[in-house]
């Protein structure tokens, strides 16, 4: 039974493009976890204090929130609100990305931001 070689070549970018894009995801991921710094972990003990987050792409945008379960402000790029006589200012959108745990006795979007209903908070 004759087999091929155990390296193939490929002929045009377009047929070594899966395999050079699987190569080159695994690369980065064994690299992205090796580069990890355990020492730098963001935590707090006062669940009061908030820093928010902003995480966008340049064309949607999203501010966290203290529990990450209430409804946090977005916003899209080229969403203004208009008013006569006003200048143009950025519209947020309608709030959609609201979800609540609840764990058969409370919910958590109910919970007081204080250290006696959380610990542990990252």
């Amino acid at each position: 039974m004759a087999r091929g070689p155990a390296i193939q070549t490929c002929r045009g970018a377009a047929r070594c493009a899966p395999t050079f894009s699987l190569a080159t995801s695994l690369l980065f991921l064994t690299v992205s976890l090796a580069a990890q710094d355990s020492t730098f972990v963001v935590t707090t003990t006062d669940p009061m204090y908030r820093a928010p987050a902003f995480i966008g792409n340049g064309a949607f945008g999203l501010v966290s929130t203290p529990l990450g379960t209430t409804a946090a402000p977005s916003f899209a790029a080229g969403i203004y609100d208009h008013a006569p006589g006003d200048v143009p200012r950025i519209a947020a959108l309608p709030a959609w990305n609201a979800i609540d745990v609840f764990d058969g006795q409370h919910w958590l979007g109910q919970a007081t931001l204080d250290t006696t209903s959380l610990r542990d908070y990252r």
